[in-house]
């Protein structure tokens, strides 16, 4: 089994000791888009990310199963940078930038979460609660699978989408461009891309675009450092959480098992083997 059990299941299944779980990193990070249009207050953004619980989530909710990370790139990516900023959670800091910004707490934000995961409703109640410690309501509304895809990827546009969704990714080989562009270029918003929030950052764009044709190491490193930056702490385009260990369960006598970070579901079949 790969990527398909509760985190409460993984770590049953752990506890039990009849079966192997292996926990392995990949290069999946896990945040929560923000409508970049319907939250267009940077400083409501900031303090929407230090409202986050993110230890409640991390060892709560997720069993251990995310790693603390500095934006959309994990630490087994090319490109992470070491040194990035990581919101943590603290309601005072929220609050002083919800001063801070234009918002009116009579608005009532939305989350929108897939009707089949506990994970995100359970997310989703915890964030809510934080946020009517600031007096802010936020609705938690369900979709079926196909039809919050549907709008993911659709042509609604920004005023038709929630304020917030659950979202993952990882990237297509180990290169961090390459897990960013696809989600925060302006040219990426839907229906072009997976971009399904409307964020927009010139300097952002700009800086991606430099970059996509292939730079030297250092270069490449100090451009997506920027990037990251912006997309964190400058100009925040998500509630970033971390990046996501999966696992997988088997008999404990099948050997060889290669976990591979970047083709993270799939199998060396022809290596592995039954032993005994």
């Amino acid at each position: 089994l790969t990527q398909s059990l509760t985190p409460e299941d993984v770590t049953s299944i752990e506890d039990a000791g009849e079966l192997a779980v292996l926990r392995y990193e990949s290069t999946n990070a896990d945040w929560i888009a923000m409508n970049y249009e319907r939250l267009a207050d940077v400083k409501l953004r900031e303090a929407l990310c230090w409202a986050f619980p993110y230890e409640d989530v991390r060892q709560g909710v997720m069993q251990g199963l995310y790693e603390e990370t500095s934006g959309p790139v994990t630490p087994t990516t090319l490109g992470y940078p070491e040194d990035g900023f990581i919101f943590t959670f603290d309601l005072e800091q929220s609050q002083a930038a919800l001063d801070e910004s234009d918002f009116d707490v009579s608005e009532t934000l939305e989350w929108v979460s897939n009707e089949s995961s506990a994970v995100s409703q359970q997310v989703a109640q915890l964030f809510q609660s934080n946020l009517a410690e600031l007096g802010i309501t936020m609705d938690i509304r369900t979709m079926e699978e196909g039809a919050l895809t549907d709008l993911n990827y659709g042509e609604a546009p920004a005023s038709e989408r929630p304020h917030f969704i659950y979202w993952g990714w990882w990237p297509d080989y180990n290169d961090a461009w390459n897990e960013i562009y696809p989600n925060f270029h302006t040219d990426s918003i839907a229906p072009n891309g997976s971009n399904a929030t409307y964020y927009s950052n010139a300097q952002v764009d700009e800086l991606l675009d430099s970059i996509a044709e292939g730079t030297p190491g250092e270069e490449y490193d100090a451009a997506i450092a920027e990037i990251n930056d912006i997309l964190v702490r400058q100009d925040p385009a998500a509630i970033f959480i971390g990046a996501l260990q999966w696992y997988t369960v088997m008999q404990p006598n099948i050997k060889g098992f290669t976990p591979n970070p970047i083709y993270i579901n799939t199998y060396n079949v022809y290596d592995m083997y039954r032993e005994g």
